[in-house]
Order: C-alpha cells, then structure tokens, then sequence
C-alpha cells in the first residue's frame, strides 16, 4: 500500500466517531496551522485544549472564528457548545470537506474619561 494511501486509511480512521464521521478543520494562528477532526458533540472546551497543545496558545485571551462554506469571506466566532454544533452542521448540510478554524487575538478598548 502506498504511503498516500496508508495517510487516508489513518485519517478515515481517526474521523470516524462514535456519532458518525467529523469533518476536518484546519485551525489557523498566523503562519502556524494544524488539523484536527470536528466531531457531532464536540465541546468548545475540547477545542482549546487542542489549540494549547499543538500550538500553545491560550484561548482565554483569544477567540475562535471560521468561514462560513456558503461566503468564504464572512467569519462567524465559535462562543460556545451551540455554536460548535452550529458549525458542524452547517459544514455537514453544505457538504464541504473541511473547516477553516482561525484563532484572533481579543482586543480590549480602553476609554480614558476626559471630564476629569
């Protein structure tokens, strides 16, 4: 068997679930990017565990978008369980063959109050 042939048998095993097949997600912090597989039930929480081991980035200070399949152009963020369960099934009903997962950095707007 060959070596491309041997990485689908890998692959279509780890996809596979016990709730069926995941979709894989390519998750994306600027020039570094792994993969991992986006199951039926999948915890938000199981995500940024993920995110912290491969690219040691901490989502406590970061938030988790993707592009949604139908306009590559329009980001959704990734707030909670729902909104996981959203992903999957929107990827699943348009039947695309991954998901495009960037991480951003949270950013925080400071007001100083001038009328001191």
């Amino acid at each position: 068997m060959s070596r491309y042939m041997q990485g689908w048998v890998r692959w279509t095993r780890e996809c596979q679930s016990s709730e069926g097949m995941a979709i894989p997600a390519r998750c994306a912090f600027g020039d570094q990017s792994f993969v991992l597989f986006i199951g039926k039930d999948m915890e938000l929480a199981s995500i940024h565990v993920r995110v912290l081991e491969r690219l040691g980035i901490n989502m406590q200070k970061n938030m988790l978008k993707y592009l949604l399949p139908i306009d590559g152009h329009v980001e959704q963020v990734l707030h909670d369980d729902g909104d996981v369960q959203a992903m999957f099934d929107l990827h699943k009903c348009q039947g695309t063959s991954f998901i495009n997962l960037h991480i951003h950095a949270i950013v925080t707007l400071i007001f100083k109050n001038s009328n001191k």
